[in-house]
């Protein structure tokens, strides 16, 4: 059965906690309009625990710009300005998370 995404329109966002399906299950983020979907590296991608992905939509990028939650361990413009440097990562990353991490996605 194939899903149909219905425009709503609300402010409220779409999360979608993947730990244990992402990679594993059929996930269509853009297609299902998802604004937020984070997984980690120890369940479906198989590599040790430490490694947590978030992937963000504009809407999403956009409503954190006026959000008024404390930010004590992660906010999205740490990232966003270092990407825009040319590098990815405003911290110091696992570097065999990063290699395990891309020969899963390779597979």
């Amino acid at each position: 059965m194939a899903l149909q995404m219905i425009e709503y329109n609300h402010p409220a966002l779409i999360l979608v906690d993947g730990v244990s399906s992402i990679c594993a299950l059929d996930f269509r983020m853009d297609e299902w309009g998802i604004d937020v979907a984070l997984t980690g590296s120890q369940k479906a991608l198989s590599l040790p625990t430490g490694m947590g992905i978030v992937c963000a939509s504009p809407k999403a990028l956009e409503a954190a710009k006026s959000a008024k939650s404390v930010r004590v361990f992660f906010d999205w413009n740490d990232y966003l300005k270092f990407y825009k440097m040319g590098t990815y990562w405003p911290y110091t990353p696992s570097i065999q998370l990063i290699y395990g991490l891309r020969a899963a996605l390779d597979l």
